[in-house]
């Protein structure tokens, strides 16, 4: 058994390590043990970086992607290093809230590595986006807080990964969007499943079907993300609002149940009505929103009637011609997925992704969307 390891490091680390064969357990406050440990660096060719902070933000730890050659998408290697990850997080009673970001200038992920995906025989490519699957399922089921900062470009695998969290905090100039079907294929890593139960059905199929890419402003708008900000000099204006959410979730992890009773505590006044007032408050912050919170459960978009009459027809065309593009059996798969999830719980709404998933595997079109991405120009789908 190794020794206690301790480190001390200015501003929010206490200690940096690129993960390991781990496995962890913690034998009293403020210090911990490793099994198989292996020492890393912070170094700059480290892929992925696990930091511990200290100082008012002592308890938080920041698990951060550095693979910019790869605009940090997900390799088999870089899924088993985030499987070890997690794993050492699940058991750390030391860590109170996980914050994923981004240590790469303007991307989060990318999501799948395509070009190591193109060398994947097909019999392995189910294998491989079910552990992809599975290790957003296991970030979803950690038992903390997990803050998402969305710094730079979220699309597939990376937009799944954020779905997975508990908040998303993301710039305004920040892209995100599940654009799987312009591969010819589905999300599959509980995209299908998740921005439903974010969004809505209706929203998810617009976005699902089209591919299309949304900035951080109209993702908050659909309550996609908690918060969009405006981007600093930094580029990590997203990653210090999630210090703050983290900082501001630090005193209250011990009574996260008592959360799910009622949504805010307030000190008692003179007037003997402080939880009225704050209800009065909450009423004023959702007032702007109500029109948005109708429209996702009604209508996805309303459009000015013009001379014709058919304004919303015409809308309609701008829709279905956005669609066209992507490839058809994925569209069709996607559609299932989305409308068999959403009468079930998520654990069995995953097994019908995964099921929709498959019937895209050995489609022509798969094949055409990853030949077409090697070589930079526009896919020519047929439906096959």
């Amino acid at each position: 058994m190794a020794a206690p390891m301790q480190a001390s490091l200015k501003s929010h680390r206490l200690c940096t390590a690129t993960v390991g064969i781990l496995r962890a357990q913690f034998l009293s406050a403020g210090y911990c043990r490793w099994q198989h440990k292996k020492q890393y660096s912070s170094g700059k060719d480290d892929e992925l970086r696990l930091s511990y902070l200290d100082g008012e933000h002592s308890g938080i730890a920041v698990c951060a992607f550095n693979r910019p050659e790869a605009r940090n998408s997900f390799s088999r290697k870089m899924i088993s290093m985030i499987e070890e990850v997690i794993q050492t997080i699940r058991f750390d009673t030391n860590v109170r809230t996980l914050i994923i970001k981004s240590d790469v200038p303007g991307i989060f992920c990318a999501g799948a590595d395509l070009k190591e995906r193109a060398t994947i025989p097909p019999k392995e490519v189910g294998p491989f986006v079910a552990k992809g699957r599975q290790m957003t399922v296991d970030i979803a089921n950690l038992p903390i807080p997990v803050i998402a900062a969305l710094d730079g470009t979220a699309v597939g695998g990376g937009m799944e990964l954020a779905l997975a969290c508990d908040l998303r905090v993301a710039s305004t100039s920040a892209k995100m969007g599940l654009v799987e079907t312009k591969l010819a294929i589905i999300p599959g890593g509980g995209g299908t499943q998740r921005l439903v139960r974010a969004a809505g059905p209706a929203i998810a199929k617009e976005l699902m079907f089209t591919g299309r890419v949304l900035d951080g402003k109209q993702a908050a708008m659909l309550g996609i993300v908690n918060h969009a900000v405006e981007q600093d000099e930094s580029g990590e204006a997203a990653y210090k609002r999630a210090l703050e959410l983290g900082k501001e979730i630090l005193p209250q992890v011990s009574i996260l149940w008592s959360q799910s009773i009622v949504n805010h505590a307030v000190e008692q006044d003179e007037s003997g009505e402080a939880a009225y007032k704050r209800a009065l408050e909450l009423g004023k912050e959702i007032l702007p929103q109500v029109s948005i919170l109708w429209s996702q459960s009604i209508v996805n978009h309303a459009v000015e009637q013009d001379e014709s009459g058919e304004a919303a027809y015409k809308r309609a065309l701008e829709l279905g011609k956005e669609i066209l593009p992507q490839g058809p059996i994925a569209v069709r798969m996607a559609k299932l997925a989305i409308n068999k999830g959403a009468e079930v719980d998520l654990a069995s709404g995953l097994a019908f992704e995964e099921a929709y998933y498959a019937q895209t595997i050995p489609t022509k079109d798969r094949l055409e969307g990853l030949k077409a991405f090697k070589e930079k120009r526009p896919p020519v789908y047929k439906g096959e």
